[in-house]
């Protein structure tokens, strides 16, 4: 029997007056078409330099104890370039499978690659 793929969904506003409904309502539905099982992960008021979920979380896939990470937009996940990148190459180098709703990337081909580094530079230029 094929085990239920568990993801870990991630998102992320920087002030505590944004919603983050927009992205946790897609996020959950997709979730749900797909069949797998999942866990939220929310965070508020982040800055660049504190993001104690995002670090969570990012230490518990480094773990294996999700099969992905499920995200609205890169960008949400990543502040920069390099850390986008980063993070994105460890967790491949483990199996963590990732998934952008938004941007509707397989990062298993080499065209969903190119598109990554491509998307992570506008990232950071917002």
């Amino acid at each position: 029997m094929i085990s239920k793929m568990k993801v870990a969904i991630y998102v992320r506003v920087s002030t505590q007056d944004q919603n983050l409904d927009n992205q946790i309502n897609p996020l959950i539905e997709h979730c749900g078409r797909m069949g797998w099982e999942y866990e939220l992960f929310e965070e508020k008021e982040s800055t660049r330099k504190t993001r104690p979920v995002q670090w969570d979380l990012y230490n518990k896939l480094l773990k294996k104890e999700f099969d992905g990470l499920l995200i609205y937009k890169f960008d949400r996940w990543a502040r920069s370039t390099k850390e986008l990148i980063e993070h994105i190459e460890k967790l491949v180098e483990k199996d963590i499978k990732i998934f952008s709703f938004a941007e509707n990337i397989d990062l298993n081909s080499s065209m969903g690659r190119a598109m990554l580094t491509i998307i992570s530079a506008f990232a950071q230029l917002e």
